[in-house]
Order: C-alpha cells, then structure tokens, then sequence
C-alpha cells in the first residue's frame, strides 16, 4: 500500500529536474537559467524590501520565495508555475512608497 501511495505522488509530480538532468543537454540548459532567474530575482526583492524599510517583513517574505524556488527546483516542471504567482503576491504585499539608500 505504501509504495502505491508513492507511485501515485511520483506520478503526479512528473519528472523532477534533477533526473531530467541525466536525460538531455537542453534541459539542462533550461535548469541552468531558471537558477539564474531565481537567484537574480531573490536579490531584486531583497533590494526592493530595503529600499520599502519593511524590516523583518522585508527579510521573511524573500527568504519565502528561496525556498520556494529549491522547492521548485528540485520537485520538477509544475512546481515552478508557482513562482509567478508569488511575484505577484509580492507586488501586492510590498508597500507603495520607497526611498533611495545613500552612504
């Protein structure tokens, strides 16, 4: 019963990146920019969370989205769907004012 239980969430799931890897040179391509695109846009928040002052909001909502994006990483294709959606949850939460960090 068990390993149907796991068959089942296997099969759900699809695929996850990492054994895609093994299989063909343009997925791996496409890996290689999607942690490129999480990285980047994980320090855009933290930028945009400092220059907003949203204090601990400002460091817990971001350090949300790098799990996320591990998450998606290593669960497969249909977790990083998710990844947009909570950009624009991001723009939702943020506040609307900002200002400019000088030295």
């Amino acid at each position: 019963v068990f390993n149907e239980i796991i068959e089942k969430i296997d099969q759900l799931l699809g695929p996850t990146i990492i054994e895609s890897l093994t299989n063909n040179y343009t997925e791996v391509f496409i890996f290689i920019i999607l942690c490129s695109v999480y990285v980047c846009s994980t320090l855009w928040l933290y930028g945009d969370a400092a220059t907003r002052d949203m204090g601990t909001k400002g460091v817990v909502l971001p350090l949300v989205f790098v799990i996320a994006a591990a998450l998606a990483l290593m669960m497969g294709v249909y977790a990083v769907i998710v990844w947009p959606i909570g950009y624009i949850g991001w723009f939702i939460l943020r506040p609307k004012s900002s200002h400019v960090i000088t030295e």
